[in-house]
């Protein structure tokens, strides 16, 4: 299916379901294949995705934000989406949580570097 195709079907599916056009929605369908942008079971599960999603936006009750909570889900191999160790991740201290995020960004090793840095440049102790 070409490109334009999908992007067409995504916005049916979207507005079928009364979901926003955003590149987040758009990522969760791009998980589909062609075929699965047919099948009514497999986007049930996506739309589930993208609603439990914007609860989660909604109604934050994580300790930290989505954003952060998706680098570390990714960093313990999950998908960005997939919140089922975020008790885990809540218990996390900030120290641990940076850490993960800064190795998933490609900042191998740096997380204390850059909270010395962050700390001398705005006068914030740590």
């Amino acid at each position: 299916m070409e490109r334009m195709e999908r992007v067409k079907r995504y916005m049916e599916i979207l507005n079928k379901y009364d979901e926003g056009n955003s590149s987040y929605n758009w990522s969760i369908l791009d998980k589909l294949s062609d075929e699965d942008l047919y099948n009514e079971e497999k986007i049930m599960e996506k739309i589930n995705i993208i609603q439990k999603h914007q609860e989660r936006i909604e109604n934050n009750l994580n300790r930290y934000p989505e954003e952060i909570m998706e680098c570390v889900r990714q960093r313990w191999g999950l998908e960005k989406f997939d919140d089922s160790r975020d008790k885990e991740i809540n218990q996390l201290s900030p120290d641990e949580v940076f850490d993960h995020v800064c190795n998933w960004n490609g900042l191998l090793g740096y997380a204390a570097t850059i909270k010395t840095w962050i700390g001398n440049i705005y006068n914030i102790k740590f």
